[in-house]
């Protein structure tokens, strides 16, 4: 009985979540190394009708990041898509995908090259070319996911990326070693996975004051090198 109730109240949860975002993952702190869940609210997107129907019509990821190499033999062609990359309804128009063996096994990327991109992906029918479904093709728009690695294992070490004040209520220090010189991005994301702020890091301090309080993910991000902590604004 308590199981069934801890059921419930995760389903409920996932249903709040999804009132606030178009797309977001199970577990919501990924470890690259294991499987991961996708769920989309197409009712959300501009094309809510592609799951719509009776009987209900089959919907299809179509993904191409962190990589196009994918392990399952690629999205298929645009009218007859890869039965490996079916999705499964999940109700009220939301749809879910598990990406498996691991997240980093389904594109064939190492875990942080599986972390540092996010997800880039639409949905579709599985004839992306049928007319009358939305005012073009049978498709949502492109959607990008970042994403937040359950630990700093498999990126850079921790120590290297050193933030303070932490808690902060205005400003955030950032230092890092091992950068080499190379241009890096700064971003924080709120633990649904929402980007909240995204800039080029030029080593000056990072005005957070008009940021709600909250925990954030940081992370500092390079073309091939990836820094993440967590932050509270105070």
């Amino acid at each position: 009985m308590i199981r069934f109730f801890l059921t419930c109240f995760a389903f409920a949860t996932i249903l709040n979540l999804a009132q606030a975002q178009i797309a977001w993952t199970d577990p919501t702190l990924v470890d690259p190394n294991q499987p991961v869940t996708l769920y989309v609210d197409l009712g959300q997107t501009m094309c809510p009708n592609i799951g719509i129907g009776n009987p209900t019509p089959s919907v299809y990821i179509w993904t191409w990041m962190p990589s196009e190499n994918l392990a399952s033999g690629g999205n298929g062609q645009w009218d007859n898509s890869n039965e490996a990359h079916k999705m499964t309804e999940q109700g009220n128009n939301i749809w879910s995908f598990t990406f498996t063996p691991s997240l980093a096994g389904f594109y064939n990327v190492t875990p942080q090259q599986a972390i540092s991109s996010g997800l880039a992906f639409l949905l579709k029918r599985d004839n992306g070319n049928q007319a009358g479904v939305c005012s073009g093709e049978a498709k949502t728009e492109d959607i990008i996911l970042p994403l937040m690695a359950v630990s700093t294992q498999d990126l850079q070490a921790a120590d290297e990326l050193q933030v303070s004040p932490n808690p902060a209520t205005d400003v955030l220090n950032i230092s890092v070693s091992g950068a080499d010189e190379e241009q890096l991005h700064v971003e924080l994301l709120d633990l649904s996975g929402r980007s909240v702020l995204r800039q080029a890091w030029n080593k000056e301090a990072l005005n957070i004051a008009e940021l709600a309080a909250g925990q954030y993910v940081l992370r500092l991000i390079g073309e091939k090198k990836m820094w993440v902590q967590r932050i509270v604004k105070e």
